[in-house]
């Protein structure tokens, strides 16, 4: 089996955003590419077969969308294309002369370590509007 599809490219990326693609972008990209793919496990389109890539236009013009969505949010959310997750912090709390720490991810890094694991929640929703979420295993759509 070949190299796996990266759906979007700088191009794309700027074009979606608007902006200046960040350094790491193919990096950010290829990671989006992963969780659109398995967001879209259960999915039934059409593939190329030598390059995997969604033969119709609405479907591969989604597959852009959702990620350069993903990689953007990530990008904005600080999230590197080669980090592993978010770091875990220490919260403590003490009255007295007692106290109590708990380590945990602080603040925003739960967030963050999510967009790390999960298709972000607005490229979620690109997908779902031409029916690839949410498709039962052989069931078409279409």
């Amino acid at each position: 089996m070949g190299a796996m599809p990266t759906y979007a490219d700088p191009v794309d990326y700027v074009g979606w955003t608007g902006g200046t693609a960040p350094a790491d972008v193919m990096a950010q990209l290829r990671r989006a590419s992963t969780l659109v793919r398995a967001a879209t496990r259960t999915a039934v389109y059409a593939v190329d077969s030598t390059t995997s890539m969604p033969t119709d236009a609405d479907t591969l013009q989604a597959f852009k969308n959702a990620t350069c969505e993903h990689a953007a949010t990530c990008t904005a959310a600080g999230v590197g294309a080669f980090e592993g997750g978010a770091v875990a912090g220490v919260a403590s709390s003490s009255i007295g002369s007692a106290s109590v720490s708990t380590l945990g991810y602080v603040g925003g890094e739960t967030a963050r370590l999510r967009l790390s694991t999960e298709l972000c929640p607005t490229a979620v929703r690109i997908l779902d509007e031409v029916g690839l979420i949410g498709v039962p295993p052989g069931v078409s759509r279409g």
